[in-house]
């Protein structure tokens, strides 16, 4: 009898040590697609005593690389102008104008060339427009790049990427 309790008490100790890892394997394996995704845009990670940081500099580098292609002529860096540091929510609600933004041009440019789109996210407006020659295949992808950043967690966008968003996003409804 007591060869057998023995045994049950180490196969307790066996699970118990086992399951939280076994756990998270589960969770990382279920959730695969959505680390895999995050983990293309993240360009650093630091951990500290205040906690992680992330920050998310390819894509950022491929989005200025594309704007410099397309970015008029006549657009100076000087004309652009630098956003403040002010609070999270200032810069917040600046992302969100600029989400607004581009839906709204996308949608007047699709109404414009009488586009139908009802029903359609601002990604697949982009696209049907290119379909229809609305706009050429370098401002789609500008404005596809603009949507991705715009759905980065805002608070992992520094200064220097919130600048490149405001001018990937004048470039990107400019005529």
């Amino acid at each position: 009898m007591d060869t057998s309790l023995e045994w049950f008490k180490e196969i307790i100790k066996l699970v118990d040590v086992i399951i939280w890892p076994l756990i998270v394997f589960c969770f990382v394996l279920m959730f695969r697609p959505y680390f895999a995704q995050a983990f293309k845009r993240l360009g650093s990670i630091q951990a500290g005593a205040t906690g992680i940081a992330m920050t998310f500099d390819k894509k950022i580098d491929e989005t200025k690389a594309l704007l410099k292609q397309i970015r008029p002529k006549d657009q100076s860096k000087s004309a652009s102008r630098r956003l403040s540091s002010s609070t999270q929510s200032d810069e917040q609600l600046g992302l969100n104008q600029i989400e607004i933004g581009v839906e709204q041009h996308l949608q007047a440019l699709a109404e414009q060339n009488e586009v139908d789109v009802n029903g359609l996210n601002t990604l697949e407006i982009n696209t049907k427009l290119k379909d229809r020659g609305i706009i050429l295949l370098q401002k789609k992808k500008l404005i596809d790049h603009l949507i991705d950043l715009l759905k980065t967690p805002h608070g992992d966008l520094n200064n220097e990427q919130l600048q490149v968003i405001n001018d990937l996003y004048r470039t990107a409804v400019a005529k």
